[in-house]
């Protein structure tokens, strides 16, 4: 456990735990709601929290809060046809 310490976070480290959740756990968060994920990612780089620890973070606050920066964490959507043959062609599955 920390015992009580803070950790600053950059706006890149924020969309990357905006990107991670989503690729991850499937959750669409906006910025402010996922900032708490990015400090214990910085936490556990910084050795604040061992990776072994168990934490509970809360994340509030849907993506559809904020597009614009749900679209630069994600970067441009690849648009395909509506066919199992054009995704598999896409590279989306």
């Amino acid at each position: 456990a920390s015992n009580g310490t803070w950790i600053a976070v950059t706006d890149e480290q924020i969309l990357d735990a905006m990107r991670v959740l989503g690729r991850t756990e499937g959750v669409f968060g906006e910025p402010a709601g996922v900032t708490a994920t990015a400090g214990v990612r910085q936490a556990v780089a910084d050795g604040v929290i061992k990776s072994n620890e168990t934490v509970t973070v809360i994340s509030t606050g849907s993506g559809l809060k904020d597009v614009k920066n749900a679209l630069r964490a994600a970067g441009k959507p690849t648009m395909c046809e509506p066919s199992l043959e054009a995704l598999e062609k896409s590279g989306i599955l």
